[in-house]
């Protein structure tokens, strides 16, 4: 735990950056006992809720870093509570592994402790979040399962295990070579604790090329908890067609002898040649080749996949006397011919540098026995220079001298020989070697070469020496203590990172050597980048007059230095009035003036550099003071939208105006509907057709004073109204007819007016004018006739609704005389008479009475019941040439008798 405790009297900013060479890499794995050895393995999958592991724990940079132990991890979750300890007390190394407390159920993170060479505890948190669960999948199917050749199938098993709640789980596999074609079952049951197998179905197209291997992921997933879900991970393999494990075979066609060359010096001086036949009858020859290469190797007849024989003639001399020639079939098996005519006499053996300083370097070596007198050892040193010398112990030791310091020297040893009185050189011995580091010489000439936002890049000038690996560059900010930060680099050159910006800054750097011997520091100064400055902090809205708003700040925490003047810009909603910019130096508030009063504001505060770079700003709002009398509206304008709404809009002044408050009733409702909208319009939904309404608006300020109200009337347009109700006929007479209806039940309030029509049922027509009233009388009926009455509503724009209709008739009522009574023809015995219905009350007649006189005082009568509007009646036994006296009279069902028509006739016959 790092803690750093600052005091200052003046403003400064700070920043915390880290580095380390030491970090840690943890995975879990299970102790397997199975053959050779007991050994660890990872776990497969993700680890199960519960469970003892062993936590492999790889220790990155832990020599650079001098660790000297661990000795605790931790399980600790997303908040940081401690859910698990587990102290360790053995050996560390690159690898170690720590056995584990059960895993928690929820999602953590581990943390490892331990101490360095200096004493110090360190901790490094691994940043992987692990996630335990509470589902196992095994994979149960074979490397042979695994497996298919082109143009076959294969099927493999998978354990499954539910260490969760009894539930459905989900089965899904994928694999990267498209060979899964499907999971069998999808979906397997399982009880707590409970376990199963699944199969995973797969198919090799025929054109797969062998050798190719597919990952395959096969996943478990409970459907009744989001932690029962685990996956493994395997291989399916794509074997070749031919399946061959057997080797080829190779048959010399001669040995080669080397008898008394078999030494070093004189084992060049013959060669031999041997011929060798290779054959493979399984998949095939592939390569065929010699070790060592020798003077000359030539294969015949070798052509990849042949299964013919294959020559070889293999040249070399003596020096070579161990080969192994050397054929490869196709399935990788390998058969050899092995030549070996022993050890070569006089040969170097290990050749070593047993020791090395800064400019010498102590070779060892060891040299067969040999029949040949050993003459003398030659050194080659880098190509260069050589050196003579005689050692003739089978172990010798030479320590060559004034090499150069902090480098790789190369050593070529040749022994020599007498051969028949003369020196013959024999087969030489390599090594090589690097000679100790001196301290290296201090860079020289740092310059910064450029810089930009967090990072100054510098350069150096480095003295060429071998003995320079690397260079050491360590920084810190210059003026006020701070950590000091070290990097290492090859180049001459390095990029300061996470430096603060307008800050300088103190640079060293040192040669190190490749044993890390450090030279003596340069030192220089470089500056960062001016930039621009951060947010300032605390940005507070301090007074609100009416005409002036005070605004207060601090500085920011970063990049204080940066800045030069802070700059306060404001404006209002919806319209920008910048500030007229000035210096804001040593104060940290700013009064805002002069402004409108009962007016919404912006107001931004950023600071800038002295080169003009503005930071970014931050912005508070601040309502100037309203007025206590706020105005109404003005132009309030209603507008009938359609039958169900209103367009409600109007104009007012916007200072001091929060929202406004809109009103409306209509003449039907004793209450008002209100509602607040901040815009200078509404649409009123949801209204009554054919009604109209009065609305009020009034403006509301921001503590919520609300000001007088300005009304405004309309109508919504018409609708068809409803069929008026209950038509009737309340009272009839002889020559009227009284109804009542009662107003329809859809859209009462759309019925205007109402049409009322009479009809006589013999469809003669009269229609009457408008009525208001919900009842309404006809006079001057005809008596004794049926009419039809009809109504229909009708709205103001002249919207009709159906009609509704009743019948009514007439009551009786006495007939007037039958009208234009007159003689149609006259015979000497008969008369013919025709007259029409009377024209009052003609309707109620039912029969006519017709009478008739003689001339001598008889009378006579007869009943004539024809109702049509005109009769014709022929009175017959008459007598010739005399005058009758004719009157009829109209009848109704009751028997009332109307006024009679009269008219004398004269019979024909008279001579």
């Amino acid at each position: 735990m790092w803690e750093l405790h600052l005091e200052s009297t003046s403003n400064y900013s700070l920043s915390v950056t880290a580095n380390s060479t030491l970090a840690w890499l943890g995975e879990f794995c299970i102790l397997d006992p199975s053959p050779p050895h007991p050994h660890y393995r990872p776990a497969e999958g993700r680890p199960l809720t519960n469970t003892v592991y062993y936590l492999e724990v790889m220790l990155v940079g832990y020599l650079e870093s001098e660790v000297i132990d661990v000795h605790l991890v931790e399980f600790v979750d997303v908040s940081g509570s401690l859910l698990r300890t587990i102290p360790y007390d053995e050996g560390i190394d690159d690898v170690f592994y720590i056995r584990s407390e059960p895993l928690p159920e929820q999602h953590f993170y581990m943390k490892l402790y331990g101490k360095v060479h200096s004493g110090n505890t360190f901790s490094r948190l691994q940043p992987v979040l692990i996630t335990p669960v509470k589902a196992s999948v095994e994979v149960l199917a074979t490397s042979d399962d695994l497996s298919a050749k082109p143009g076959h199938v294969a099927q493999g098993d998978f354990l499954v295990t539910n260490f969760g709640l009894e539930s459905d789980f989900n089965i899904t596999g994928t694999d990267s070579g498209k060979f899964l074609q499907y999971m069998e079952p999808t979906v397997i049951h399982l009880t707590e604790g409970g376990s199963g197998t699944v199969t995973a179905h797969f198919k090799v197209k025929t054109g797969t090329a062998p050798g190719t291997v597919s990952t395959v992921m096969v996943t478990a997933q409970s459907l009744k908890q989001t932690y029962s879900v685990n996956t493994a991970i395997t291989h399916f393999h794509v074997v070749p067609k031919t399946e061959d494990d057997v080797p080829p075979t190779c048959t010399l066609a001669n040995e080669p002898d080397c008898t008394g060359f078999t030494y070093n010096g004189i084992c060049s001086q013959k060669n031999w040649t041997v011929e060798a036949t290779i054959q493979d009858l399984g998949s095939g020859l592939s390569n065929v080749y010699a070790r060592p290469d020798g003077i000359a190797s030539v294969v015949a007849g070798l052509a990849p996949g042949t299964k013919d024989l294959v020559n070889v003639t293999y040249s070399a001399d003596c020096c070579s006397s161990q080969v192994d020639i050397i054929g490869v079939d196709t399935q990788g098996n390998v058969g050899k011919c092995v030549i070996d005519m022993g050890a070569l006499g006089g040969y170097i053996l290990d050749l070593e540098a047993e020791d090395v300083g800064e400019t010498w370097v102590l070779l060892r070596w060891e040299i067969t026995s040999s029949d040949l007198d050993l003459h003398k050892y030659r050194l080659l040193i880098n190509n260069d220079f050589t050196q003579e010398f005689l050692c003739r112990e089978p172990i010798c030791h030479h320590n060559v001298t004034y090499l150069d310091p902090c480098s790789l020297q190369s050593f070529e040893l040749t022994p020599h020989f007498y051969v028949g009185g003369a020196d013959r050189a024999g087969q030489p011995a390599y090594t090589k070697a690097t000679t100790l580091d001196t301290d290296p010489e201090m860079p020289s000439n740092g310059v910064q070469v450029n810089a930009t936002l967090g990072t100054i890049t510098v350069s150096w000038d480095a003295v060429s020496s071998k003995c320079v690996s690397q260079f050491e560059v360590c920084y810190r900010p210059f003026g006020f203590d701070a950590t000091e930060i070290c990097e290492r680099t090859a180049l001459p050159n390095y990029t300061l990172q996470g430096v603060e910006a307008c800050a300088v800054y103190e640079v060293s750097v040192r040669a190190v050597s490749p044993s890390g011997r450090r030279s003596q520091a340069l030192e220089f100064f470089v500056n960062s980048e001016d930039a621009e400055p951060e947010a300032p902090r605390n940005v507070l809205v301090d007074l609100v007059r009416e005409f002036s708003v005070t605004i207060t700040w601090d500085d920011p925490l970063l990049r204080v230095h940066c800045i030069d003047r802070y700059v306060i810009s404001y404006g209002e909603v919806k319209k920008t009035v910048p500030l007229i910019e000035r210096a804001v130096r040593g104060e940290h508030y700013a009064t805002v003036f002069p402004l409108l009063p009962c007016t919404n504001y912006t107001i931004d505060v950023f600071a800038v550099s002295i080169t003009g770079k503005a930071g970014p700003g931050v912005r508070r709002s601040a309502a100037t003071l309203e007025d206590p009398d706020p105005e109404p509206v003005n132009s309030l304008l209603v507008n009938s939208a359609n039958t169900s709404s209103l367009h409600v809009t109007w104009a007012s002044l916007e200072n001091c105006v929060d929202h406004y408050h809109v009103c409306y009733y209509d003449p039907s409702t004793p209450f008002e509907t209100c509602q607040d909208v901040t815009e200078k319009e509404i649409r009123l939904r949801d209204l009554k057709p054919c009604t109209s309404y009065t609305v009020f608006v009034s403006t509301v300020s921001f503590s919520g004073i609300v000001s007088n109200r300005t009304s405004q009337s309309s109508r919504t347009l018409d609708v068809q109204p409803g069929e008026p109700q209950n038509l009737r006929v309340t009272s009839e007479t002889a020559h009227t007819i009284e109804i009542k209806y009662d107003p329809p039940t859809t859209n009462p309030q759309c019925a205007n007016e109402y049409d009322i029509q009479q009809i006589k049922l013999d469809s003669y027509r009269h229609a009457s004018q408008p009525e208001f009233l919900h009842e309404s009388i006809f006079s001057d009926m005809e008596a004794c006739t049926d009419y039809e009455v009809r109504v229909r509503a009708v709205s103001t724009d002249k919207q009709a609704s159906s009609w509704v209709s009743t019948n009514a008739s007439t009551s009786e009522d006495v007939p007037s005389e039958p009208q234009s009574f007159e003689v149609l023809e006259t015979t000497a015995s008969t008369v013919t008479l025709v007259w029409y219905r009377p024209e009052e009350n003609g309707q109620c007649v039912s029969q006519y009475a017709l009478a008739w006189s003689a001339p001598d005082g008889s009378s006579y009568s007869k009943t004539v019941t024809p109702l049509d509007f005109q009769v014709e009646e022929n009175v017959t036994g008459l007598t010739a040439c005399s005058e009758y006296h004719f009157n009829v009279t109209g009848v109704t069902s009751s028997g009332a008798r109307g006024t009679s028509a009269v008219i004398n006739a004269v019979t024909a016959g008279c001579l």
